[in-house]
């Protein structure tokens, strides 16, 4: 039935040089290797199969959020050969191209599907093509941003300050131990929000991740690709130098490769270990931070498995100094029942209050005798709850004349922690910024705390 009219042939070899030449293509972008200014990148192929054997689809992360379809057809003849082919373009999931506005190199790849029909009989022949494009992006759909403040990064219990930030991404690789054991404490996880650039169903959304219940777990839906993340918001800076992912009961499910990345601000980020998975418990190590985002981003990856988390933790080793020659003192005037020393005395039935008026510019003052290292400030008011600092700044010092703050802090309550960069000093006080005169001010217990 073949070749033996002009239009036939023409349309056999027409039909061969297409394949030829998208195989050709496909053959020259594999080889060739991904631009060194190129960022994060999730890596899709639409028409995959995930690994339980079902065709991803819109909402379960294979075919993703950018998605271009094209077909055509072409019958040369009634009976004889008819071609036809689609072409689908996907980036899996949300893109993962990189923090902030700019120009970012993205991997796209596509599949070409050819139908065919010889001898009475349809098939199908496939193709892959993958290429590297220029294009402008934003990071989770919001444009870069830059903030100013006159203080280093600091938080409290009840606020966070801005901090000084662009849209860039930091990189630094620090000293970092990849490991099958934790041992620090684990941080309270409450008020915690767990986000991802996959987009799993509603069972395994990335909170699962934080709800305590090993039973459920975050899980991306999908073959493990280069550039997934799972980024966690801990609603303040806090402190820790470990890292541990659970993964008991999907134990194929693990990250061959991932990095731990942390910051301050959402935007810039600073690589703190760079770990290979071998199993189902992961934990990383690295010198204590001090971060309110910390994100794990996939660097190698497992196509055949999904990437799952049961539960994600993040540990420290908080210990309170010891007050046992500490001075306090303030600019207020007490009466002996509420001396400044209440606060050090380590009993929550005394404390330490201005007996006057809240005011802006009043003080509490620690004098610990030699510097000491800390990066946490407890102030607990629980016999007086009404009596907290509505507004405060902490500042330190190293002679007692010349002092730096290093946090601001906004109160809604009587236990107020606030978590800052690690200091070097021997004076620590806390200063109005704010005031409620119906209250008083008042301290029971006043601690500090060092993560070794």
């Amino acid at each position: 039935m073949f070749g033996r009219s002009g239009p036939l042939k023409r349309s056999r070899a027409w039909a061969a040089c297409t394949v030829l030449a998208v195989l050709g293509a496909v053959t020259a972008t594999v080889s060739a290797a991904p631009p060194a200014s190129a960022g994060k990148v999730s890596t899709a192929v639409a028409m995959s199969h995930n690994r339980h054997g079902h065709h991803p689809g819109p909402g379960g992360g294979g075919w993703g959020s950018s998605t271009t379809s094209t077909s055509t057809s072409t019958t040369t003849s009634s009976t004889t050969t008819t071609t036809s082919s689609t072409t689908t373009t996907s980036s899996s999931g949300e893109p993962s191209w990189g923090r902030g506005n700019g120009w970012r190199w993205v991997k796209v790849c596509s599949v070409v599907k050819h139908r065919m029909r010889r001898h009475g009989h349809w098939g199908w022949r496939v193709t892959r093509r993958c290429e590297w494009v220029h294009v402008r992006v934003r990071h989770h759909g919001q444009p870069g941003t830059t903030t100013t403040t006159t203080v280093p990064t600091t938080s409290s219990s009840t606020t966070s300050t801005s901090t000084t930030s662009t849209s860039t991404t930091s990189t630094t690789l620090s000293a970092s131990t990849c490991s099958t054991s934790a041992t620090g404490t684990e941080l309270d996880r409450t008020g915690w929000v767990a986000t991802s650039n996959t987009t799993p169903g509603s069972s395994d959304a990335p909170g699962n991740a934080l709800d305590g219940d090993p039973n459920t777990r975050f899980s991306t839906d999908t073959g493990q690709a280069v550039g997934q993340y799972l980024e966690l918001n801990l609603g303040e800076p806090q402190s820790f130098d470990q890292l541990e992912m659970l993964v008991p009961n999907s134990q194929n499910d693990y990250a061959r490769g991932y990095n731990v990345e942390v910051s301050t601000d959402g935007t810039t980020w600073t690589t703190v270990a760079s770990c290979t998975g071998t199993g189902t418990t992961e934990v990383a190590s690295f010198p204590t931070q001090t971060a309110q985002y910390v994100e794990v981003v996939l660097t190698s990856a497992d196509s055949s498995y999904w990437w799952s988390i049961d539960e994600i933790y993040l540990l420290g080793t908080e210990s309170a100094l010891s007050r046992t020659s500490w001075v306090a003192s303030t600019n207020t005037s007490p009466g002996s029942g509420d001396a400044p020393a209440n606060a050090l005395d380590g009993n929550p039935n005394t404390r330490f209050s201005t007996d006057a008026d809240q005011a802006v510019g009043q003080d509490f003052e620690v004098n610990m005798g030699t510097p000491e290292t800390f990066n946490e400030l407890q102030m607990d008011v629980p016999n007086s709850p009404t009596d907290y600092a509505p507004g405060y700044k902490v500042e330190v010092s190293n002679d007692g004349s010349t002092w730096t703050t290093v946090a601001n802090g906004t109160g809604t309550g009587p236990d107020e922690t606030i978590v800052f960069p690690t200091q070097t000093a021997q004076y620590v006080e806390v200063v109005l910024t704010s005031a409620d005169s119906s209250y008083w001010w008042s301290i029971d217990e006043f601690n500090l705390y060092t993560t070794s």
